[in-house]
């Protein structure tokens, strides 16, 4: 079993993911699958040194969202088609994308230089 790595990277996720109109789109289409599917796009953006590009094999998306190649390549579509992906580029074993609204899912915290300046104001 692989060693955990602490701290471990991390990124936001909104409370209100599933309930997002085209995150239940994708659920609407694919069952659990998209949201999922979508989920492990998302994560793994966040592992890119460009904030919010993704590459990557179907079969290696699939294998995180415990599904089919198949299943990921029709999510990853569907997922462009109502505008989470940007300047998609797929064949039958790969896909390229951007994420739209990177900063939702961006893992840096938007308060933190706020919240720094204050706790040095105070020093």
């Amino acid at each position: 079993m692989p060693r955990k790595t602490y701290p471990r990277p991390w990124c936001r996720l909104d409370r209100e993911y599933l309930a997002q109109d085209t995150v239940r789109e994708l659920g609407e289409r694919f069952g659990p699958t998209g949201p999922l599917v979508f989920l492990a796009i998302v994560l793994e953006a966040g592992k890119a040194p460009s904030a919010g590009a993704v590459a990557m094999r179907f079969s290696a998306l699939a294998q995180l969202a415990f599904t089919t190649p198949e299943s990921a390549c029709a999510v990853v579509s569907a997922a462009a088609e109502v505008g989470l992906i940007g300047e998609l580029e797929s064949d039958e074993e790969r896909f390229s994308g951007r994420l739209r609204r990177w900063s939702t899912w961006e893992a840096k915290d938007p308060t933190s230089a706020q919240r720094v300046a204050d706790h040095r104001a105070r020093l």
